[in-house]
């Protein structure tokens, strides 16, 4: 249920590298991390169906661009 889900997160969040919220339209920044690989792992719970990210990404040094979208998600029925 909605609890144990909310605990999930919780927990989720801090063993995290970096934590964000996407903008309006779905843009967002994080604060500075060391290059390396990463998880980027996200939640689009009001969708029809929800959708759920996590997509391996090698970070460089400087900018990185990572795109979440339908072709990189998961479906939650």
């Amino acid at each position: 249920g909605l609890p144990a889900c909310r605990q999930g997160m919780d927990a989720l969040i801090a063993e995290s590298a970096a934590v964000t919220k996407t903008d309006a339209s779905g843009g967002a920044r994080l604060s500075p991390v060391p290059p390396g690989t990463y998880y980027v792992f996200g939640v689009a719970p009001n969708n029809a169906p929800p959708l759920l990210w996590n997509v391996k990404v090698d970070l460089k040094p400087g900018e990185n661009a990572v795109k979440l979208d339908q072709r990189n998600a998961t479906l939650l029925d």
